[in-house]
């Protein structure tokens, strides 16, 4: 898997995390982002990744979430997974 990927799985592992503690279903979460539910569920399973600047922008202005600690949180869990290969 090269690095592009993994980077958009964590990225969507850490934001179904992140959700999950604001206690939004998927249906909120994606609504909250104007996405389509269907487009977040790919997200989070890595089988997309969204475009970063509006995605960023959005969880800055409309969500509790600190950009710099899911940022952090994804570059940890990509440290740690390529210790483990």
């Amino acid at each position: 898997m090269e690095d592009k990927e993994l980077f958009g799985k964590v990225f969507g592992q850490v934001l179904r995390d992140q959700r999950h503690k604001m206690g939004k279903t998927q249906e909120a979460f994606s609504e909250l982002m104007e996405w389509d539910d269907k487009h977040l569920g790919k997200v989070e399973r890595g089988e997309k990744t969204p475009p970063f600047a509006l995605t960023l922008y959005n969880l800055y202005t409309k969500t509790d979430i600190s950009v710099d600690q899911l940022l952090d949180q994804i570059q940890e869990k990509l440290n740690s997974m390529k210790q483990d290969n």
